[in-house]
């Protein structure tokens, strides 16, 4: 308790609107009487972070990626419900470590941020980097690009400006995430506009009065299949009216070493 005062001292000094925390594991006991210990604890904070503050901070719960420790969706939104000043802050990879989902659709992520919405009250803020799952929750947090959750639905909800939202970028590339999350927003903010703003398709022009109607284009001719082109023949060689004679080879011509037998007689 003594470390979120201090925060809410500072936070107080700088002009900060909220002093954001997890709760912490739930403990040996059971669950439902750790959550109601968690509860008291909440409720003491949140009176003497008003009366300090004087209202102008107020405590934000947010949820934890982790199965062990207090922070399921469903659990802060109870809490903030119960507890009067505070404010549930949705910390998106947390959320989807701990229910094991991507948010791969815009349809998929828009109902969890209408319920922070809601239960906010005011302006909503927002969490967002890359996570890497393991087990039954969140391994890690990664930049953008290397995680298991997209912004591009999170733009698209966004660009529809139905919600005061302000996205806080937790990447370990914490400037360059937030510019490449800034840029995503401004596509989806231009493709909103071009759907909106998209011109009307051309129409035809009027046909002048006493027109008669125009003919029906002549149907087209089915189409022939090509002959088939025809063999290359030989021109026909002159005959001389006799019959082909088998041709004969060339006798051999007789060696110079072959002489007649007497010749080699003995005279």
């Amino acid at each position: 308790m003594r470390q979120i005062q201090w925060a809410g001292v500072l936070a107080q000094g700088l002009g900060a609107r909220l002093v954001v925390t997890h709760l912490g594991f739930y403990g040996p006991a059971e669950r439902a009487d750790s959550i109601q210990q968690l509860t008291e604890i909440v409720s003491d904070l949140a009176d003497w972070l008003s009366k300090y503050s004087k209202g102008t901070v107020r405590l934000a719960i947010e949820p934890s990626g982790h199965p062990d420790v207090f922070g399921s969706r469903e659990e802060v939104l109870e809490l903030v419900h119960r507890v009067k000043g505070t404010v549930p802050v949705l910390n998106l990879p947390h959320v989807a470590a701990r229910e094991r989902t991507s948010f791969e659709e815009a349809d998929e992520l828009e109902p969890v941020v209408r319920e922070f919405v809601r239960a906010s009250e005011g302006p909503t803020y927002l969490n967002f980097s890359g996570v890497e799952f393991y087990g039954p929750g969140e391994f890690r947090l990664t930049p953008i690009k290397r995680g298991l959750v997209r912004f591009d639905p999170l733009a698209e909800i966004l660009a529809e400006r139905d919600y005061d939202v302000t996205v806080i970028s937790s990447s370990p590339l914490l400037e360059h995430d937030a510019m490449y999350m800034k840029l995503l927003y401004e596509r989806a903010l231009t493709r909103r506009w071009s759907k909106l703003h998209a011109p009307p398709a051309p129409r035809a022009p009027p046909k002048p009065a006493g027109a008669l109607p125009t003919p029906p284009p002549p149907k087209a001719l089915p189409k022939r299949a090509p002959k088939p082109s025809p063999k290359a023949r030989r021109p026909p060689t002159r005959s001389s009216g006799r019959a082909p004679q088998p041709r004969r080879r060339a006798a051999a011509s007789p060696r110079r070493s072959e002489v007649h037998r007497g010749h080699h007689r003995r005279r």
